[in-house]
């Protein structure tokens, strides 16, 4: 529907649209733009915080995990050298025990390297053998 206004043909439009002139529409899209243009750098700055959330927590564990691991390798040796030292000590205990035997009883201690020897020959020369 077409409308005559000052001799001139307008587009019929609804009411309040008769007041739009080019610089409001313009002032209306610069408007929409910068409406636009908030909500992203909003959008994108929550984003970002979101991201140095992460980060943090990322990192955090991170450190967690290698304490963590620190941890359990400064166990792991600690056990290692106490059992290492527990062997060390049962070992002695059985050379002062096997010393004091030679000792007291130096024939029986001969006789006895003795049978061990030849019985250690023996399992060579039959596994040579076997070969």
């Amino acid at each position: 529907m077409i409308s005559r206004n000052s001799d001139k043909l307008i587009p019929a439009v609804p009411n309040g649209a008769r007041h739009l002139t080019p610089e409001s529409v313009l002032q209306s899209a610069e408007d929409a733009v910068e409406s636009a243009r908030g909500f992203t750098n909003d959008s994108l700055d929550r984003a970002g915080a979101a991201m140095r959330d992460v980060r943090a927590n990322l990192g955090s564990s991170a450190g967690e995990i290698s304490a963590r691991a620190r941890e359990l390798a400064r166990r792991g040796i600690s056990a290692a050298s106490h059992t290492s030292e527990r062997a060390h000590k049962t070992l002695n205990q059985y050379a002062n025990v096997t010393g004091r035997y030679v000792a007291d009883q130096p024939v029986k201690s001969v006789l006895i390297a003795a049978a061990v020897g030849a019985a250690l020959a023996a399992l060579v020369i039959a596994a040579r053998n076997r070969d």
